[in-house]
């Protein structure tokens, strides 16, 4: 497993239950340690929102949802145009 972000500090900003699903929604901000999608490293800082929500069947984990803007990041990489 290869290392793609420096994850810096994460800060958490919603957590809520309700049986039988948990959704949390964060944000990390990092750097980029290796290359990603054929675009090299900058170490320039990036920050994004990230919403999870995770659905469960008694106690096992049966889905795992992940949503996130991939063009904030790269805006924030300065490969796409703001």
């Amino acid at each position: 497993m290869r290392l793609v972000w420096a994850i810096r500090s994460r800060l958490l900003v919603l957590l809520t239950h309700t049986c039988p699903r948990t959704a949390s929604s964060f944000g990390p901000r990092s750097t980029t340690a290796t290359e990603v999608a054929g675009i090299p490293a900058t170490g320039r800082r990036i920050s994004v929102r990230i919403a999870c929500l995770y659905e469960f069947e008694k106690d096992r984990l049966v889905c795992e949802r992940v949503w996130f803007d991939f063009a904030t990041i790269l805006r924030q990489l300065g490969v796409l145009a703001s």
